[in-house]
């Protein structure tokens, strides 16, 4: 019988998909992430019916089964490259009493371009390491390649190519092309996602942001970029005190409310 785990606001996770440090934190406070999950569960709760939540870097599914459980009537896109963490999600799905019906599961990882890329299996730590996918980059990938192997030196198993796709490309699949909230932790890749959803963010096609960021730059670069785009910042915080990852909010078009109060 295998351990299960399961969350003050009723999601279900099987224990061994947990890491030691995850459990340590939960111990503390029994959510993911306990800033984050309050900002989350508002921003959910003023969307619309019918609207979509595209989570990217949903890793073994605790947000897209959060929204489920906050709103029968969302359409969640969740977007997860690594396939060992697809598969957990799957698991989860149905340990939670949903069907994988109710989820549109999007195998890419979200870069500049479209096409392939390398990724580092870390399991919740895991990232892109090589971007190009063109021509050249493909030639001198299979240089190295062959002449490792020359070499006797043999390719890292936890490297995996996966495909990729651009933000733009990604809300071309969307209902009616556009998202009411994106949320994302993509282990410092979020200026590169962002970038590669210009088009979107331009034509305000994305109502809201939920960004966790993993440096004190890249939180500053996440702000410039969205603000760039027009977009109000309605929650900024880099130094958080439960959670790993700093927190950003924007906005374009839509009233989130006093997210601020939440702050400090």
């Amino acid at each position: 019988m295998r351990a299960i785990h399961t969350f003050d606001n009723g999601v279900k996770v099987y224990d061994d998909h947990l890491l030691p440090i995850q459990r340590d934190r939960y111990r503390v406070h029994n959510v993911h992430e306990s800033e984050e999950e309050e900002l989350f569960i508002r921003i959910i709760r003023a969307l619309t019916p019918g609207e979509t939540f595209l989570n990217i870097g949903a890793a073994i599914g605790y947000y897209p089964l959060l929204a489920r459980r906050l709103s029968g009537s969302l359409h969640i896109h969740a977007v997860e490259a690594l396939p060992r963490h697809r598969s957990l999600f799957l698991e989860n799905i149905r340990l939670n009493a949903h069907t994988p019906e109710e989820f549109t599961i999007h195998p890419e990882a979200i870069a500049a371009g479209n096409g392939h890329a390398e990724l580092m299996d870390r399991s919740f730590g895991s990232g892109l390491l090589a971007r190009g996918s063109g021509p050249e980059e493909r030639s001198m990938r299979g240089k190295i390649k062959a002449l490792l192997h020359g070499w006797g030196i043999r390719r890292d198993p936890r490297r995996i190519t996966v495909p990729t796709l651009t933000l733009d490309s990604l809300l071309e699949r969307l209902p009616d092309r556009r998202a009411g909230l994106c949320q994302m932790d993509v282990q410092g890749f979020e200026v590169d996602v962002l970038t590669s959803g210009s088009t979107a963010m331009r034509e305000a096609r994305i109502g809201s942001f939920l960004i966790g960021t993993h440096s004190a730059r890249l939180h500053a670069q996440c702000i410039e970029l969205l603000r760039h785009y027009s977009y109000s910042i309605d929650f900024d915080e880099q130094d958080t005190q439960t959670q790993p990852d700093g927190i950003i909010v924007a906005s374009k078009g839509r009233d989130l409310g006093a997210l601020s109060a939440i702050q400090g």
